[in-house]
């Protein structure tokens, strides 16, 4: 199976993608990661030449870009071009496409998790996989029940038909209504994507803490350093979302929690 890895940022980001496209080519040399870069075509075109990779432009995947760009704001611009770009791969012939977020570090071998993609169309990973408390804490379940049940930072697509079907909906309400609305409780992609699993019918719901482990469910996971190796309750660390991140902060894990802190001096 003929498999892409892709991620999405605009320039800002790309020291955080560098750390992405490392961490995933040391522990899955196989893989190729595609960057779709929000920048105009000469940006694009002039950065790639700078960072001698040949980044996606905009233009590239989706023909509305200029209108996102000018009606969005720039996380809601990024995330609403996710759907295009997977399409956009498997127009190139691939057989599936994972999208990867560019403030994940991959920590792992990831075969597992293509291998699920023979008998499934569609791979998403849940926030939490154990009930939560209300108890006031930061991220409560309602909080997580609006923004989404699964974490958008990750996804796996096949190139079947009905995902083909999904992709061409999600791609349809993410031209004007990937939007952060507080108060009608929008969160871009991910509100809209929670419905995926309905339209597909070979979805695997990925519950293992070793995947997509983040602040949203740190404090229901094992997550301990051997020496060598991250380990969770099941097995190596495969990948870590550093949402929310504070590099003048990391021991308050993200600016978007207050459920865990990192212990001062730990690895």
């Amino acid at each position: 199976m003929k498999i892409a890895y892709c991620t999405i940022a605009s320039a800002n980001y790309l020291p955080q993608v560098r750390v992405l496209q490392a961490s995933l080519l040391a522990h899955n040399p196989q893989a190729k990661l595609h960057i779709l870069l929000c920048e105009r075509p000469e940006i694009c075109t002039a950065l790639s030449d700078e960072c001698d990779h040949a980044f996606i432009s905009p233009e590239k995947v989706c023909p509305a870009w200029l209108q996102m760009a000018f009606y969005y704001e720039i996380t809601e611009f990024n995330t609403a071009l996710k759907p295009y770009l997977l399409e956009y791969l498997l127009d190139q012939g691939y057989d599936a496409v994972f999208y990867v977020d560019p403030d994940i570090e991959i920590f792992g071998s990831l075969a597992p998790v293509e291998n699920l993609l023979h008998e499934n169309d569609l791979i998403l990973t849940p926030h939490v996989c154990h009930p939560m408390p209300l108890d006031g804490l930061k991220p409560g379940i309602d909080e997580i029940i609006r923004a989404g049940q699964f974490n958008l930072g990750f996804i796996g697509m096949t190139n079947s038909s009905e995902a083909r079907c999904a992709l061409r909906w999600w791609q349809d309400v993410c031209l004007e209504h990937c939007l952060f609305d507080s108060n009608h409780h929008y969160f871009v992609d991910q509100f809209w994507a929670a419905a995926l699993p309905s339209f597909i019918q070979r979805f695997h719901c990925l519950r293992s803490p070793a995947y997509n482990m983040a602040y949203w469910n740190l404090f229901q996971r094992r997550l301990d350093f051997d020496g060598t190796h991250w380990l969770t309750d099941d097995g190596e660390l495969r990948f870590f979302h550093f949402s929310g991140l504070k590099m003048d902060g990391p021991v308050l894990v993200s600016r978007h929690q207050n459920r865990v802190t990192a212990p001062q001096g730990s690895p």
